[in-house]
């Protein structure tokens, strides 16, 4: 069961890394744009510096899942708008839409996050396992 949840997390790691993540700054960026605000408008009010944002928008970094978060915010919107509008449609032949959502999410996290994550959800199978 263990080996199982392994695969699983690193095939859910790996269609989030083929989600294309430009969508996500487009979003903020057609939303920011729509609102009639700059970079520099939308950092302020995110408190986000505004040289991330613009590589956030140009599809050279993601940030965390706080910082998309005040972005979110700072537009008005949430997070659930921000990830249900990016421009995959569908999620990866034989994943649940719950899943692609996590998986995404996934990618938001620090490396240190995420190797917590994956202790718990281990831990979880294991426990699952044990009820059997």
């Amino acid at each position: 069961m263990q080996a199982q949840l392994e695969v699983y997390a690193d095939s859910a790691y790996n269609a989030a890394m083929a989600t294309d993540l430009l969508s996500l700054g487009k979003r903020i960026k057609a939303e920011r744009e729509a609102q009639g605000l700059t970079q520099r408008d939308l950092s302020t009010r995110a408190d986000f510096e505004q040289t991330r944002l613009s590589k956030l928008e140009s599809g050279k970094s993601h940030p965390g899942l706080e910082a998309l978060e005040r972005l979110c915010k700072a537009l008005g919107k949430s997070l659930a708008w921000l990830l249900e509008q990016t421009e995959t449609a569908s999620p990866p032949q034989g994943m649940t839409p719950e899943a692609a959502e996590l998986a995404l999410l996934w990618q938001t996290l620090p490396d240190a996050d995420r190797a917590a994550v994956r202790r718990i959800v281990v831990a979880l199978g294991r426990r699952d396992t044990l009820k059997d």
